[in-house]
């Protein structure tokens, strides 16, 4: 999937959901990210490895930023994970603040029904 993944994008924010402890660790996934990356022969870069949803999106702001600096831009900013760390994402860049770890495990989508 991650080969996918490295032809839309090249750079990368690796982290783990808060709510998840049968998740991968970040730390674990960017290395997955480097491995998929020399066994491809695709550019794929890790900028930031993120223990908390919330530490990847102030990641992702950082690098953003510092990109529109220099000249560059990137198009657009994707984050793709499980249910919960989309969930945990989705409320942080929504400032709702009301990611709610059980509604994610009855519904889903972190939405109520």
């Amino acid at each position: 999937v991650l080969g996918h993944f490295a032809e839309i994008g090249t750079d990368f924010v690796a982290t783990q959901p808060n709510y998840e402890e049968r998740a991968m660790k970040a730390e674990d996934f960017a290395g997955h990210i480097e491995e998929t990356a020399k066994l491809s022969g695709k550019n794929m870069r890790v900028l930031a490895v993120a223990g908390t949803p919330q530490e990847s999106v102030d990641a992702a702001e950082r690098i953003t930023a510092a990109a529109a600096e220099s000249g560059e831009e990137y198009d657009v900013v994707l984050y793709t994970g499980s249910l919960y760390l989309v969930g945990e994402i989705r409320s942080i860049l929504r400032k709702s603040g009301d990611y709610d770890y059980y509604r994610t495990l009855k519904y889903g989508d972190g939405g109520t029904k």
